[in-house]
């Protein structure tokens, strides 16, 4: 019965009974059925393959040049390491994951563009994500013109990002966009990650560490965005911000200054402040590491290293595992007879860079970020609503010291459109920036600045009637005004 009814077409008669020639056309138009089925099903894997050698080509990033971290972590999906394998996949949904050759061609166009690594560690979200789009969008498509100079200025570098790396090609994401930085998050266990369309979707590491304040762990996290931001040889400066973190200068200005600073911002070298009683007379007594209190050191947090010492950290364990038995807080310590603490992401790498021998290579002034410490105590001052002002701004790049009209001003004839035309100065001059924008001891970021003040601080730095030149200002909520 099964049989008979297998056999039979869609009026219920039997196909035998059917002539000869109809026979045949169906029989033909099954063959045409499956040829084009094999054919869609062949064409599917073909763009499934191209996707995951794009990823690879253009440095595992689905929107643009921007070299990704995801593709560096580990084997194939398993429970543990299936984020990357969700962030694909959501990409694949959303329509970005399409790469394309223009894609493919401006990344290898801008291979030689040497990176500076924004390494975020985080909670979760990052509360001023539209300001850091708005700070990306300034440096869409810029060139570095030493680039262009390093590369005798030939006529195919010119042609191929005028061909490639036009903004005009339209990329969804202000990261993608812009060939100076790279963006590295590390989010808390727990955090569900950020939704399709935000800026830092798809930037977040796979690996969590539960990260609490004073903790060894902070250092585990941060050992984890420099092991990620180490595995693209295009990054030359890695640099650690936080969720409160916010630009006191353009991308450009950042950029230039950094990659023209021959030291680490970190401070390994002896000073004043080194809180001498945070060292333990057991760091001398390590089986395989004894620190002494001639290599005790401290630096703030935050940090921009090159990439030689961002490695020492990355691979250095014999350090670290006397940090985590003995840089700890204990209310009574019976060796001590007094109450000791000790918080390893203030000690940890510049004692490790000192016991290394690369204090020389650090700038012995660590400052990053600038800070408020006027109420004392383990914490800046955080900024809310009401502090966030123009003077403000201007007062947090230290204008006593650090002449931040000249360095902006310089800044913009450093820069080239990729697919411009080339100033006629270009390839003919000899650069003219052999120094420092600025000086090691001026910040370039501040912090705290909480999530209630993010409304307030996109207002003002994308305010063009402010003319604080951090991001892509609008002189409406409509026109968005870009540089050079």
């Amino acid at each position: 019965m099964q049989e008979d009814q297998g056999t039979q077409g869609a009026g219920g008669s039997p196909l035998s009974a059917r002539s000869p020639s109809r026979a045949r056309k169906h029989a033909a138009t099954a063959a045409r059925l499956l040829a084009g089925a094999l054919f869609w099903c062949a064409l599917g894997a073909l763009c499934f393959a191209g996707f995951g050698i794009g990823r690879l080509q253009c440095g595992g990033d689905v929107r643009g040049c921007f070299r990704h971290p995801l593709h560096a972590f580990g084997p194939g999906p398993t429970e543990d390491n299936a984020a990357p394998l969700r962030v694909s996949q959501a990409l694949a949904v959303s329509g970005e994951a399409s790469f394309s050759t223009v894609q493919q061609k401006c990344a290898s166009a801008v291979d030689a563009i040497p990176r500076v690594a924004l390494l975020f560690l985080t909670r979760g979200a990052l509360w001023h994500e539209a300001l850091w789009r708005e700070w990306f969008a300034h440096a869409a498509g810029l060139v570095p013109a030493d680039v262009i100079r390093a590369g005798n200025c030939s006529s195919q570098i010119f042609s191929t990002m005028a061909a490639w790396c036009s903004v005009k090609e339209p990329i969804g994401n202000a990261i993608g966009a812009q060939h100076l930085f790279s963006v590295y998050v590390h989010t808390q266990p727990g955090f569900i990650g950020f939704p399709v369309g935000s800026l830092f979707f798809g930037t977040e590491l796979p690996v969590h560490v539960k990260a609490t304040w004073g903790g060894f762990d902070l250092v585990d996290a941060t050992k984890e965005l420099l092991r990620a931001a180490l595995t693209d040889e295009r990054n030359k400066k890695l640099m650690l911000v936080s969720e409160s973190c916010i630009p006191l200068y353009p991308p450009t200005l950042i950029y230039q200054q950094l990659m023209s600073e021959p030291k680490s911002r970190i401070n390994a070298c002896p000073h004043r402040h080194m809180m001498p009683w945070r060292w333990h007379p057991r760091m001398a007594r390590g089986e395989q590491v004894r620190i002494t209190p001639r290599l005790w050191r401290k630096t703030s947090q935050w940090f921009a290293i090159e990439r030689g010492l961002a490695r020492i950290i990355a691979d250095d364990t014999a350090v670290a595992d006397l940090f985590r038995e003995t840089c700890v807080e204990v209310e009574m310590d019976e060796e001590l007879d007094r109450k000791f603490e000790c918080y390893s992401d203030e000690h940890y790498m510049p004692v490790l860079l000192a016991y290394a021998g690369k204090q020389e290579e650090t700038d012995c002034t660590g400052l990053i970020m600038n800070v408020d410490w006027e109420e004392g105590g383990p914490h800046p001052i955080s900024y809310h609503p009401d502090n966030v002002t123009e003077a403000t701004m201007r007062q947090l790049r230290k204008p006593e010291q650090c002449d931040s009209a000249a360095a902006l001003r310089l800044t913009k004839e450093m820069f080239v459109r990729a697919g411009a035309p080339a100033s006629a100065g270009l390839c003919t001059e000899e650069s003219p920036w052999s120094n420092r924008l600025l000086a090691p001891s001026c910040p370039l970021f501040a912090r705290k600045f909480s999530d209630a003040t993010a409304d307030a601080v996109f207002q003002l730095l994308t305010d063009c009637r402010a003319r604080l030149d951090i991001a892509a200002c609008r002189q409406s909520p409509d026109e968005r005004v870009l540089p050079l």
